[in-house]
């Protein structure tokens, strides 16, 4: 099994609003798993702190995400870069990159042993 790079954001979105285009409905964190576009790149993404229990279409506030495949992105990946939230083809959001800290998957060799298996 290969390991997935991963990487954390702050940033402060922008939920558009139904006669934007946006969603209907209201985003949850560790329940919300859009897709995060930054220029041509694009990749899986899930809301793990809102400034709010819950965001309404329209609203914007402080979030926390953790980014799958950062790498897809290379240096576009910086404070004050512009982002969409899609779901499908369709952009319900958008946002500004406040912070960035990478994590990367420990090599598959130091990760700890899940069960030992007999001789």
């Amino acid at each position: 099994m290969s390991s997935i790079s991963t990487c954390c954001l702050k940033a402060t979105l922008h939920l558009l609003s139904p006669d934007e285009g946006g969603r209907r409905t209201a985003i949850r964190k560790d329940v919300y798993r859009p897709q995060f576009h930054l220029g041509s790149a694009s990749a899986s993404c899930r809301l793990d702190v809102m400034e709010h229990e819950a965001m309404s279409p329209g609203d914007a506030g402080g979030v926390e995400m953790t980014l799958l495949n950062p790498e897809r992105f290379g240096d576009e990946l910086r404070r004050g870069n512009r982002f969409e939230i899609r779901e499908g083809a369709r952009i319900v959001g958008w946002g500004i990159i406040d912070k960035v800290r990478k994590q990367e998957s420990p090599p598959r060799s130091e990760r700890p042993a899940l069960h030992k298996t007999a001789n």
